[in-house]
């Protein structure tokens, strides 16, 4: 695995069988570097999708030192009262 380039602290690049790698909690993906722009897209148009109903929105905590963000649900107003 000599071949293995760090990307970020979640990915990797594979460059004897040119792909990138993530891997996060116990998934790990394996995409063809000629897959990876499209699989970006399908993954920034569902964000964008998700984000455009206005039941979801980004939640933003701070965890081990870090800022860190998450996709929420808001609860319904009729629950709150």
């Amino acid at each position: 695995m000599e071949s293995l380039e760090e990307l970020t602290s979640l990915s990797w690049y594979d460059e004897e069988t040119a792909s990138i790698i993530f891997s996060f909690d116990r998934v790990s993906v394996t995409l063809a570097l000629d897959e990876f722009l499209e699989f970006a897209d399908i993954v920034e148009e569902t964000r964008q999708s998700l984000l455009s109903r206005p039941e979801i929105v980004i939640g933003v905590y701070e965890e081990d030192g870090k800022t860190k963000k998450e996709l929420t649900i808001l609860p319904d107003e009729r629950e709150l009262n």
